[in-house]
C-alpha cells in the first residue's frame, strides 16, 4: 500500500502503524479509529495464527460495531483526499488539513 507517495506498507501491521502515526495521532481522523483498526488487526491475527482464539460472540459483536463506525469515516477521508486538489471541497469537520511541509532555505553563504 502506498501512503501519500511517501510511505509504503507491505503488511497489515505496517498499514495499522502508518494509519495510527499519520492519521489518528495527527487528528486527521478521530483517534478512536486507530484503536479500532488495531483491535480488528489483533482479532484477525488471533483468528489466523493462534491455536486457540479467544474470539467469542461478544468480541465479534464489538468488531462489527467498530467496523460500522470505521467505514463511513474511512469513506469520507478517501472521498476528500482522492478528489484531487482542483476538485477538493473543504474538508469535513472531523478532518483537518495535514501539516504543511516545511521548506528550508539554503544556508546563507
Amino acid at each position: 500500500m502506498r501512503w501519500g507517495h511517501r510511505y509504503e506498507a507491505d503488511t497489515h501491521h505496517g498499514v495499522t502503524t502508518l494509519f495510527g502515526l499519520h492519521l489518528a495521532k495527527t487528528g486527521t481522523v478521530p483517534p478512536k479509529l486507530g484503536r479500532y483498526l488495531n483491535n480488528l488487526n489483533d482479532d484477525r491475527e488471533s483468528g489466523d495464527y493462534d491455536v486457540y482464539s479467544g474470539i467469542d460472540r461478544g468480541v465479534a459483536e464489538d468488531a462489527v460495531r467498530e467496523a460500522r463506525e470505521f467505514l463511513p469515516e474511512a469513506e469520507r477521508y478517501l472521498a476528500f483526499y482522492l478528489s484531487g486538489p482542483l476538485k477538493r471541497p473543504k474538508p469535513p469537520h472531523a478532518l483537518r488539513q495535514p501539516p504543511a511541509t516545511i521548506k528550508m532555505d539554503a544556508p546563507a553563504a
